[in-house]
C-alpha cells in the first residue's frame, strides 16, 4: 500500500503581494499637477458660491440711495390733481336783477306813471320798466335808488282802486288809478300801467300783473273801495 504524500503548501511569494496605495501630496514636485486636477474635481466652481457683484453705478438707480430722486417721486405720486374750472359766461341784462323773495308781491313794473303833482314816466319801445319794491316793514312801496323816477305808494292813504283794461284782449295792459286823501301831502291822483312783464320770474300779463298789485293794496288796507273793470 503506498504511503500518502502530503500536499504540498506553496507560499506566496514577497513579489504576488497587493501593492500598498500610493498618496498623492501637494509636496510632491512631481505629481504636483496630478493634485490639482484631483482637486478640482471634487470642490465646487467657486463662480457658483460667489454673488453677483453690482455694478459700480447700482448706488445711482436705486431710489433709496439718491434722497433727491426719492423726494422727488415722493412729491409727485402725493401730489393731488389740479382741476381747472372754466368760469361761467356771464350775460348782460339790461334790466335790475330781480329779488329773490317768495311773497308774491315785493316787485312791480310799471310801463307808464303820471301823478297829479306833475311826475310822469312812460317805458321807450325796448327799454326798462319803471320799478317799484314793496317794504313790508312800512307797508308801502316806492321805487329803489336808479330809477328814472321817485314814486312811493302807501296804501293807507289810498281810497279807491279803479282798474280799466286798456284793449279787450285778455293779456292786454291795464291802467290802475288810485284816489288819494286830501288831507295827505303829495299827489292825490296816481295813475299806472301794467303790461306783460317778468317782474317775479315768469312772465304775467298786464291783466294778471294789475290784479297783484291791487291785492296787495286791498291786504294792506282792506276798507279800500275797489273798483275792477276789467
Amino acid at each position: 500500500m503506498p504511503t500518502p504524500v502530503a500536499a504540498a503548501v506553496s507560499h506566496p511569494s514577497s513579489s504576488s503581494r497587493t501593492p500598498t496605495p500610493s498618496i498623492l501630496r501637494p509636496e510632491d514636485t512631481t505629481s504636483s499637477n496630478r493634485w490639482r486636477a484631483v482637486r478640482s474635481e471634487s470642490i465646487p466652481q467657486a463662480a457658483a458660491l460667489t454673488p453677483t457683484q453690482p455694478p459700480a453705478n447700482a448706488s445711482l438707480a436705486t431710489p433709496s440711495a439718491n434722497p433727491a430722486a426719492k423726494q422727488a417721486a415722493a412729491k409727485d405720486s402725493s401730489a393731488p390733481a389740479v382741476v381747472v374750472a372754466t368760469a361761467p359766461a356771464i350775460s348782460s341784462r339790461t334790466s335790475t336783477p330781480v329779488p329773490s323773495k317768495t311773497g308774491g308781491e315785493e316787485l312791480f313794473e310799471i310801463a307808464y306813471y303820471e301823478d297829479s303833482a306833475g311826475g310822469k314816466f312812460q317805458k321807450q319801445k325796448g327799454g326798462p320798466f319803471l320799478r317799484i319794491v314793496v317794504d313790508k316793514v312800512a307797508n308801502a312801496c316806492e321805487t329803489p335808488p336808479g330809477q328814472p323816477l321817485e314814486v312811493k305808494i302807501n296804501p293807507q292813504e289810498i281810497t279807491q282802486v279803479q282798474v280799466d283794461p286798456l284793449d279787450d284782449s285778455g293779456r292786454g295792459p291795464c291802467m290802475v288809478t288810485l284816489q288819494l286823501r286830501g288831507d295827505v301831502g303829495g299827489p292825490k291822483k296816481q295813475q299806472l300801467v301794467f303790461e306783460t312783464s317778468k317782474a317775479m320770474g315768469r312772465e304775467e300779463a298786464g291783466r294778471i300783473h294789475a290784479r297783484r298789485f291791487c291785492g296787495w293794496v286791498k291786504r294792506v288796507n282792506a276798507g279800500i273801495d275797489y273798483r275792477n273793470n276789467t
